[in-house]
């Protein structure tokens, strides 16, 4: 059954994860005021990732839910894909539009995404390009720190798509290490391989925002992984000398 996703879709950030809400919390319009109707599978109890498609919606939800986070967008039935991906077994589900009538969260649409992946969205794709730009310092990768949807600390890679960007940061930050490209789909693989448990995610294009390191975008080393294993990636602007020009829109951007 196909889903009424319009873009841009808006997800709620909140405490290194997204806003996510459990099944037992929300019923489906399609189903009764007791939750009649749909089959026991869907009712099982499970963790669901909130999404809108308006922002009246989402400001209602927030003020709510006393959430004051600000909003990130995925433009594109493209990002949506890959963001999809990146979720974890912990979050299986999408929810879309939940509102809140006559103390009921009611939810226009939830999907899993396993069958958004297989029927509906995107194949993956890197569409941000090559080659990435890497800090590579004494201590290891220049990386930032977060929580993950599981509580956990975790550790992304930041990871550029010009040059320039990363030399800004480098400059701004006062950090020293050594510019490392990664210009073809082999080195990145082999990188991704390499890193270990020194990271679990790419974090692109980060940028400076009150002398802290911020990024919009993220996927995970396994996410990354299965969309290089699972397609041919196509690389916008890049030339036969393997550099790129990404001063348009090549990299995804949930901001």
């Amino acid at each position: 059954m196909a889903h009424p996703w319009k873009f841009p879709l808006y997800i709620l950030p909140h405490g290194g994860g997204y806003v996510s809400l459990m099944r037992s919390q929300y019923r489906l319009a399609t189903e009764g005021p007791k939750g009649e109707g749909g089959n026991q599978e869907e009712k099982e109890d499970h963790l669901a990732v909130v999404l809108f498609d308006d922002l009246s919606l989402a400001g209602d939800f927030q003020e709510a839910a006393g959430i004051s986070a600000p909003l990130s967008s995925l433009k594109r039935p493209e990002d949506f894909a890959e963001f999809v991906r990146g979720l974890t077994d912990k979050t299986p589900t999408v929810i879309l539009n939940p509102q809140l009538k006559e103390g009921e969260l009611i939810v226009e649409a939830q999907a899993k995404a396993v069958e958004l992946l297989a029927r509906e969205l995107p194949s993956p794709g890197i569409r941000w390009g090559l080659p990435l730009y890497l800090l590579q310092q004494k201590e290891g990768w220049f990386s930032l720190c977060g929580t993950g949807q599981d509580g956990k600390q975790q550790q992304a890679v930041a990871a550029f798509t010009q040059k320039k960007a990363l030399l800004s940061v480098q400059e701004e930050l006062s950090l020293v290490g050594e510019i490392v490209s990664l210009g073809s789909l082999e080195r990145l693989n082999t990188f991704l391989g390499e890193i270990g448990e020194e990271a679990t995610a790419l974090a692109f294009n980060p940028t400076v925002e009150g002398g802290r390191l911020r990024a919009s975008y993220a996927i995970t080393v396994i996410g990354l992984h299965k969309a290089l294993a699972n397609s041919t990636a196509t690389l916008k602007g890049q030339n036969k000398s393997g550099e790129t020009d990404n001063e348009g829109e090549n990299t995804p951007d949930l901001s």
